[in-house]
């Protein structure tokens, strides 16, 4: 059986780093509730689509990122899943040039259960690339856990069971 991760607000605690990170440069704190079903972070914090990925980009690059809270709920689901016959991968909307920071973020903090040839990235948040639910049927993924409800959408249109988190 082969179970498939997303990466920010499922393994990490992306949105309340974020929150952190942006509040200053929008001058207003937002709650990770607030953000918990948009699309597009520009539909909270009142900027253009182009604005928000700015903001996200300087974000990948702060110590917010890089220092970002693993989610203690995920870890333990990875040792208990680590110690049996069930294939873990990682599948990110992250863009490609994050490769290797999320590497490091992920050895720091679920150890040796993702490298880089299980771990993959859409570059979807960027506008590009294939959905997760194309990528999770190719490399035949039976179950996905996800926080994302149009990420979900296109892990079942491609027939993979979803287990919905409910983070941010």
């Amino acid at each position: 059986m082969i179970i498939g991760f997303d990466i920010d607000d499922v393994l990490a605690n992306f949105m309340s780093s974020l929150l952190k990170f942006s509040s200053p440069i929008l001058k207003r704190n937002f709650s990770v509730d607030e953000m918990k079903y948009v699309e597009h972070y520009g539909e909270i914090w009142n900027v253009d689509l182009e604005k928000a990925k700015e903001i996200v980009k300087d974000f990948y690059q702060s110590d917010e990122f890089k220092l970002m809270e693993s989610n203690p709920e995920a870890k333990n689901l990875l040792k208990y899943i680590s110690g049996s016959d069930m294939n873990v991968l990682a599948i990110t909307s992250r863009p490609d040039f994050l490769k290797q920071s999320t590497l490091i973020w992920l050895e720091e903090n679920f150890g040796k259960i993702f490298n880089e040839y299980n771990v993959y990235f859409t570059n979807i948040f960027w506008g590009q690339g294939k959905s997760k639910g194309e990528i999770s049927k190719e490399l035949g993924i039976d179950y996905f856990v996800e926080d994302g409800v149009s990420h979900a959408k296109s892990l079942i249109e491609n027939n993979i069971k979803v287990f919905l988190y409910d983070k941010p």
